[in-house]
């Protein structure tokens, strides 16, 4: 029973380095491939509307018209907690915005777009505030991120940890930068 132990440990030992390496490899990648489609290089795939996009061409839809996006910033949090960042962009139609979720799997950038209202508020830790008016407001977090977004509620309103939860959303921000060339290259490393 002794040496089963031993060995077991004995292989943490010897595979968490290879884990970290695998992590860091697909860190690297992440932004690699991030800075790309921010510089409109590289195509992303929307889940939304199941199609490959260059930031450039990616469009808004409502019932009548199409508008044209534009980024306005972007922050780089690890939503799902799996140690690869995800690039969020703050999205501007002219009339409101929206959010979209930029996230690295095998080689495939995955778009994950939330409307107006669906993510605010976005914290270092990637808890973010969703609001569907006044009386309806939750605390979400990313629960996994594959080729689909699940969502975790952390907090509804109205529920008791709520106010705790929300001055932890709201008092540890992410750190948003201004969509530009010199941001781009200095915080996609």
């Amino acid at each position: 029973m002794k040496k089963i132990v031993f060995l077991f440990c004995a292989a943490l030992v010897v595979f968490a380095p290879l884990a970290v390496r695998a992590a860091s490899a697909d860190s690297s990648a992440a932004m690699e491939a991030y800075k790309a489609i921010l510089k409109n290089e590289m195509t992303f795939y929307s889940t939304n509307n199941n199609k490959n996009y260059k930031l450039n061409e990616f469009d808004y839809w409502n019932d009548t018209d199409t508008f044209p996006l534009e980024v306005y910033r972007f922050a780089v949090v690890d939503m799902d907690g799996d140690g690869t960042p995800e690039v969020v962009l703050e999205l501007t139609t002219g009339f409101d915005g929206s959010y979209e979720v930029l996230h690295y799997d095998g080689g495939t950038v995955y778009g994950f777009n939330f409307p107006f209202r669906g993510m605010l508020d976005l914290s270092k830790d990637g808890m973010y505030l969703g609001s569907n008016g006044a009386d309806d407001s939750c605390i979400l977090k990313a629960g996994s991120i594959k080729n689909t977004y699940k969502e975790e509620v952390v907090a509804r309103s109205g529920s008791g940890g709520y106010d705790a939860l929300a001055k932890k959303v709201f008092g540890n921000p992410a750190v948003w930068h201004d969509y530009n060339d010199a941001n781009i290259a200095s915080v996609l490393k």
